[in-house]
């Protein structure tokens, strides 16, 4: 991780088994488990809240999933596990992100784009396990001017409902094309 942490670890043997460790950026295991050959997910692997207590012990056969239990975040097990896994998503849904992003966004003064009616950024970031926006940045630039813009308005997004993997928060990478449209005087 950016601070300095481990985040995989992965110890693989010639026919391709071996065995995985992740961790939190917080220094707090993530998943352990083993893979068989083909590096197929086989036997137990454990997966944790982000405050160290197990979230899933998900048993596997070839990489296909056959028992699992869940746990809380206060380690208690839980009799539903009905699988929760799911992508982050801007609280209101994605009609409302768009149209905040809509409404947020605005031309440079002072430029023109040619030959065009339209520019488009792509802006990467990441929705943290808080649902908070971070690691802002333009994976597919026009101009600066238009980048900053672009990340800005990603950068005061309020709150989003985190991805949920394997019975806990998660950290997921979005990618969000901005376009800019360019108003023709008549």
């Amino acid at each position: 991780h950016s601070n300095g942490y481990p985040s995989d670890s992965i110890s693989l043997n010639e026919d391709r088994s071996g065995i995985q460790f992740s961790w939190f950026d917080n220094g707090i295991p993530a998943a352990v488990g083993r893979y068989s050959t083909g590096m197929k997910q086989h036997g137990k692997w454990k997966y944790f809240h982000k405050n160290g207590n197990v979230s899933s012990i998900e048993i596997y056969n070839e990489s296909k999933l056959v028992n699992k239990q869940y746990f809380n975040e206060k380690g208690e097990l839980l009799a539903d596990t009905t699988n929760t896994d799911r992508h982050a998503q801007f609280k209101e849904g994605i009609e409302a992100w768009l149209k905040y992003i809509s409404d947020h966004l605005y031309f440079p003064s002072a430029y023109k784009i040619v030959n065009a009616d339209v520019a488009k950024v792509v802006v990467t970031f990441t929705v943290n396990e808080n649902g908070d926006i971070e690691n802002i940045f333009t994976s597919t630039p026009f101009d600066k001017r238009f980048d900053v813009i672009a990340e800005n308005v990603i950068k005061k997004s309020p709150k989003w409902i985190p991805a949920i993997q394997h019975n806990r928060y998660v950290k997921e990478v979005m990618n969000q094309p901005v376009t800019f449209q360019n108003y023709r005087e008549n």
